[in-house]
């Protein structure tokens, strides 16, 4: 779990890992998660130049 948090992080961002490890807090508290705003997730482009 560690691991693909890490992975979100540099993908998406601190902010997203945050969101989800609340919402995985949440359901084992058995308390409702909130439902966000949908939206795709875009990865950064990593840039290859030839030269």
């Amino acid at each position: 779990m560690r691991q693909a948090f890490e992975k979100m992080k540099r993908e998406f961002g601190q902010n997203l890992v945050d969101q989800y490890q609340q919402n995985a807090k949440s359901i084992i508290n058995g308390e409702n998660v909130p439902l966000n705003n949908l939206q795709v997730l875009k990865k950064k482009r990593k840039r290859f130049w030839l030269f």
